[in-house]
């Protein structure tokens, strides 16, 4: 406990970043070092040697180290490796002859600025680093869970991601187009597919405890939220207060409230309105001319239809079953919540219907009218391109209770959607949106993550990339900024380089590349050094 003091101690004071402190917590876990605001610490001049040694500011944190510890910087990697390295780094492939050829016959002033942005040019780079990401928020194809139903548009994200990433979209936009693209860009379908990012839960789609299986998706994306973007375990609050962090077991539900409104939307369209337009008069067209024998279809399916939603409904328990009776006119936000969750279940293609509760003889009737509708095919409009994202229901949200013990079954007081507690203790601004019908609670949470003074979410994501490039991040625990987790070894270029990433290079991580890759601490050799 005396280290643990220790490391307390020696951080500066706290100054809330986005409001008043609160007294609920001690002088020395105001002071942890990952919640401090980002200093924009000067580069630390250097002696005559090192100024021959430094390419950029990031040489002067670096070169002050090793010369405070009697070390000299390694000798520079040739040119072989460095094009090796650099080109394996930014785009997970080895240089091609002749792009090795290119640079070796380069002798010219520049030529290793004109290597790496030939290599941030290259559309690898985007599936390298995209990959890095999609690792983070732990995306995948399917349900991952029990029988694991593919996703078959969840694609959409992946490419999205690797295309924001080929774009070099500023990290800030990044970040708001997965929390709420929906709200803060309203018909701008190139950021839609960015809100795939909260449809990466876990999913058992046909769960009977439907209340049940909604609190374990908000688990999910309340803990993935809090580690991916602002590198904390705040999934060790869901029961308590976090036992070493000052995070407060009401911040786990602080945060989960910003997505209580949440509803599963796998049909929303990236098709322009003309698009759109021309599909809906098509399948008018299509609709018409086949109407005898869809009528046929319809006649021949209301029972079986009935039947199924019958039985279907009534293995649910009575509490799911009562919300799908229900009138909408009279069901509450958590009633629409269950009721969304459970209507996938009732409400199935005809040809689940056909499989499960009609004879032989009746599915062969049924291929039969299938085979008559098959001579309008040709009329059918090619399918609307969409997405599998999450967007709010309505406007109105259920209720976010503090869980006792983290049990479903234990519902203590009642909580506002808000940051963690020692940023600023004061529910956040938020602002409904009737316009959109959505409760304008992901686009405050958007806006808070992404604000250039929020400590966590900046210095995370500049670790990260530090990461990726050396083995290491500046924190070698990027999901653990928190006091169990490791400090950092260069506090001022972690800052430096954070601050000048939201300021000056405007939220590039294209720009976050250059300064790495181009500084002489990248360019070291890696070959065994006996004083080192």
């Amino acid at each position: 406990m005396s280290s643990l003091r220790t490391i307390l101690l020696s951080a500066a004071a706290l100054l809330p970043i986005f409001g008043e402190a609160t007294p609920q917590f001690n002088a020395m876990q105001r002071r942890w070092w990952a919640v401090q605001p980002v200093a924009a610490v000067p580069p630390p001049a250097v002696d005559g040697h090192g100024q021959q040694w430094v390419r950029n500011e990031i040489d002067n944190f670096i070169y002050q180290k090793l010369k405070a510890k009697n070390i000299q910087p390694a000798a520079p990697a040739s040119r072989q490796v460095y094009l090796r390295r650099v080109t394996l780094d930014l785009t997970g492939l080895p240089p091609t002859p002749a792009e090795a050829q290119t640079y070796l016959n380069d002798d010219q002033p520049g030529s290793d600025e004109r290597l790496v942005e030939r290599l941030l040019a290259n559309p690898r780079y985007g599936e390298r680093w995209g990959r890095h990401w999609l690792d983070v928020v732990r995306y995948a194809d399917s349900d991952g869970f029990k029988q694991d139903d593919t996703r078959p548009n969840m694609w959409r994200y992946r490419d999205w991601v690797i295309q924001s990433w080929n774009d070099d979209k500023p990290f800030d936009r990044f970040i708001k187009e997965q929390i709420a693209a929906d709200e803060l860009y309203p018909g701008d379908n190139k950021a839609l597919p960015g809100l795939g990012y909260l449809r990466l839960f876990e999913d058992e789609f046909n769960q009977a405890h439907i209340r049940m299986r909604r609190q374990e998706l908000l688990n999910d994306v309340t803990d993935n939220t809090a580690f991916a973007f602002m590198g904390v375990t705040l999934g060790c609050a869901r029961c308590h207060d976090h036992k070493f962090d000052p995070l407060l077991h009401r911040d786990y539900y602080r945060l989960q409230a910003f997505f209580a409104n949440m509803k599963i939307d796998d049909g929303s369209t990236l098709a322009s309105g003309e698009e759109q337009a021309d599909y809906h008069a098509q399948m008018a067209k299509y609709r018409e001319a086949a109407k005898p024998v869809l009528d046929k279809i319809e006649a021949f399916l209301a029972v079986p239809r009935a039947n199924f939603r019958k039985e279907y409904t009534e293995r649910f328990p009575e509490e799911v079953q009562t919300v799908i009776r229900k009138a909408a006119a009279v069901r509450t936000p958590m009633d629409w919540q269950i009721y969304h969750k459970a209507i996938t279940q009732v409400e199935v293609p005809d040809s689940e219907v056909v499989s499960k509760r009609v004879k032989a003889e009746g599915k062969a009737q049924y291929k039969g009218l299938l085979a008559e509708l098959d001579a309008y095919k040709n009329l059918l409009p090619k399918p609307l391109p969409v997405v599998q994202i999450m967007r709010d229901q309505a406007i109105d949200a259920p209720s976010t209770h503090v869980l006792k013990a983290g049990s479903l079954d234990a519902p203590l007081e009642e909580t506002a959607p808000g940051g963690l507690s020692i940023l600023d203790p004061a529910p956040a601004a938020v602002r409904s949106l009737p316009e959109l019908n959505s409760s304008g609670r992901r686009s405050a949470l958007a806006n808070l993550l992404a604000d250039p003074r929020n400590p966590l979410t900046t210095r995370v994501i500049v670790n990260r990339i530090w990461q990726y490039h050396f083995g290491r991040g500046i924190v070698g625990t990027p999901n653990d900024l928190g006091l169990m987790g490791e400090r950092p070894t260069h506090r001022e270029l972690l800052d430096w380089l954070t601050a000048t990433f939201t300021g000056a290079d405007g939220w590039s991580i294209k720009q976050l590349h250059r300064r790495i890759v181009l500084s002489a601490t990248y360019r070291q050799s890696s070959d065994f050094r006996a004083d080192a």
